[in-house]
């Protein structure tokens, strides 16, 4: 699934105010990336995927994001094989 795009963008930073509050904005094309990216891990066979504003997936930030994110499908498989 191809998800760069110039016109594609989020930011995912902690709120000013808080320490317990994200703040995840982007335009309307970054927001459907975003939902899209999630909803194609709930289907995925790997449990985990992630995204970053100085790693993979760069291109998808704003420059002004401070933190990526990692969305994790539960229950995951690489945890039931380790208990067996």
């Amino acid at each position: 699934m191809k998800i760069s795009a110039k016109s594609k963008k989020i930011t995912v930073k902690i709120l000013n105010d808080t320490d317990d509050m994200v703040l995840i904005e982007g335009n309307q094309k970054g927001l459907q990336m975003l939902g899209n990216l999630i909803l194609e891990r709930a289907k995925d066979d790997y449990c985990g995927f992630q995204i970053s504003p100085k790693g993979a997936g760069q291109r998808n930030f704003y420059k002004n994001s401070t933190h990526g994110l990692y969305i994790h499908r539960i229950p995951c498989e690489h945890s039931r094989k380790k208990r067996r």
